[in-house]
């Protein structure tokens, strides 16, 4: 799933080709963090995680991954209210994936 130009997600398959791939959130559901690990091969020069909310396609936070290997980012939640939503890696060229998770309180 990715956000595209109408703000929807859809599906995409990871980049496994790559080495790349996108792990699930976990807690799911999540209250207070929750953690997203994934493998952003060295040779990518672009990485950008980004959580959007799935009834509006709005980016809710975004953060350029300048690491690269198996990553794990932890997420403060407090400022997003309950509810579904995606989380999807875009590389340089194409998006790596995308997945869902729930915020609970």
């Amino acid at each position: 799933m990715v956000a595209d130009s109408s703000h929807t997600l859809t599906s995409v398959n990871t980049r496994k080709d790559l080495g790349a791939w996108l792990g699930d959130a976990s807690p799911n559901p999540a209250g207070k963090t929750t953690r997203v690990s994934c493998f952003i091969p060295h040779n990518e020069e672009f990485a950008v995680l980004q959580f959007v909310e799935l009834a509006t396609g709005k980016v809710l936070h975004s953060r350029t991954l300048k690491e690269r290997g198996k990553i794990h980012i932890e997420i403060d939640l407090s400022q997003f209210p309950v509810g579904v939503y995606g989380y999807q890696v875009i590389l340089e060229k194409e998006k790596l994936g995308a997945k869902r998770f729930v915020v609970i309180k």
